[in-house]
């Protein structure tokens, strides 16, 4: 477990512009940091497309019997991939202080070099996937795991290969989340340049949802490897389920940051 423990030992990563500053998670905040993604990701397309969503969230507040059936799975599978990462990787996040108390802003999920998105047996066993598998059904676990990450991955090889770089030689940002609330603050930037001197040089790789998440990557120096469509003939642009002329997909954005400080 890559966590840091309850300690006040934990490095921190501060600016002067803002009160925030970055650290590794607690396990203590583990269900707070799962609240966040959820918020964060209540209309991703890439959510929507894997968690077979039919009717697009209206906001992530909204308390509709059919929106707070969708963000429960969300946040089963965002809770999922984060004790992935916190089993096979590391998480860190932003923090907001106000005198003694404190509140997660946002988090950020990392793959270290040699590590593959696919978890080993044991990994799988210890992060009980079996809510989300209830909640998303098998068709959700096909688009995951047989549709979305070897696209990815075949992708990044080409780009890594064609560099003569090998892709797990290289860090993967799997997922970053700010809480809408806290969004305009510089958080996203702070937990990534953060990320930047853990990569110690090596290449980081991601994934942007939408067109917003792209441009800001590029502005912290990620270049576009390719722009893949999924869900072509099943969802619309926001990954919700579609048919005839809607269904036309989303765009998903591979990137790569190549040299790091």
């Amino acid at each position: 477990m890559t966590s840091s423990s309850d300690s006040d030992s934990v490095p921190r990563v501060t600016t002067a512009s803002t009160p925030a500053y970055v650290r590794q998670a607690k396990p203590s905040e583990i269900p707070a940091l799962a609240a966040v993604y959820e918020r964060a990701f209540s209309r991703d397309p890439v959510m929507n497309w894997l968690g077979g969503v039919r009717t697009l969230v209206p906001h992530h507040t909204a308390q509709d019997a059919q929106t707070r059936r969708t963000l429960a799975a969300l946040r089963r599978f965002q809770l999922l991939m984060i004790k992935m990462a916190q089993i096979t990787g590391l998480i860190t996040v932003v923090v907001e202080r106000d005198g003694t108390k404190e509140r997660i802003a946002g988090g950020a999920l990392w793959l270290p070099p040699g590590v593959k998105v696919d978890p080993s047996l044991l990994t799988f066993l210890r992060i009980s996937p079996w809510q989300v598998l209830w909640r998303w059904g098998l068709g959700g676990v096909k688009r995951s795991l047989f549709d979305y990450t070897p696209n990815v991955e075949k992708i990044l090889d080409e780009v890594f290969a064609a560099r003569k770089l090998k892709r797990l030689d290289s860090w993967y940002l799997l997922n970053i989340a700010i809480d809408p609330d806290c969004e305009g603050k510089g958080y996203c930037s702070l937990l990534i340049r953060d990320g930047f001197k853990r990569a110690s040089g090596k290449p980081v790789h991601l994934e942007a949802s939408t067109p917003r998440s792209r441009d800001i990557y590029a502005h912290l120096g990620f270049e576009m490897n390719k722009e893949h469509r999924f869900g072509v003939g099943s969802v619309d642009e926001m990954g919700v389920r579609a048919k005839g002329a809607a269904a036309v997909g989303f765009p998903d954005f591979i990137m790569t940051k190549w040299e790091t400080p």
